[in-house]
């Protein structure tokens, strides 16, 4: 049973991702939920992964691309 309800989590989440009917980030928290609700994943499980350093980084790149885009706006709209 678990074998069928991850693949059509899977097929879902690709559609979802491929059209982006829901916005990724949504799509990707929504599976993650998703996975942890169906009893597939433990909430340890499905968290685990943004104890990597390499997540942390990732993450803190886009706070600093979106700051660097706001002071670039602020800049060049006056």
């Amino acid at each position: 049973m678990g074998t069928w309800i991850l693949s059509l989590l899977l097929i879902a989440t690709l559609y979802l991702l491929i059209t982006e009917k829901i916005s990724v980030d949504l799509t990707a928290i929504g599976i993650m939920v998703l996975l942890v609700v169906s009893g597939i994943l433990t909430p340890r499980e499905a968290v685990a992964g943004y104890a990597n350093p390499a997540v942390i980084t990732v993450g803190a790149m886009f706070v600093v691309t979106g700051m660097m885009d706001q002071r670039a706006y602020l800049i060049l709209s006056t």
